[in-house]
């Protein structure tokens, strides 16, 4: 039985009316905010966490398209240095504990 699933996602970072909006493209759902870049991003990777979890345990397929981030991200960062953007957009591995999310 697996344990353990490391999975990349990429989640995009932008300011926000003095905050900060974080999202992750490629999980429909997962929008949060924060106070800085890191706790948007932070907050991010838990709903992120959660949202994986749960399509695990519901036996949902997960949505990830590991191959076009490297694509993805490489193009939008010259985007934004062409338009001025200040949305930035990283990918993070997540590791996952599926002791809570398979069901038993």
């Amino acid at each position: 039985m697996i344990r353990c699933l490391k999975v990349r996602v990429r989640f995009n970072i932008e300011p926000d009316d003095g905050r900060f909006y974080a999202y992750c493209p490629d999980l429909k759902g997962v929008h949060v905010d924060g106070d800085t870049p890191e706790e948007a991003l932070q907050n991010a990777r838990d709903a992120a966490e959660a949202y994986i979890e749960s399509l695990i345990f519901n036996n949902d397929p997960l949505p990830l398209c590991i191959e076009e981030i490297s694509t993805r991200t490489f193009f939008s960062h010259v985007v934004s240095s062409w338009v001025g953007s200040k949305r930035t957009s990283r990918v993070e591995e997540l590791n996952l504990s599926l002791a809570n999310a398979v069901p038993a």
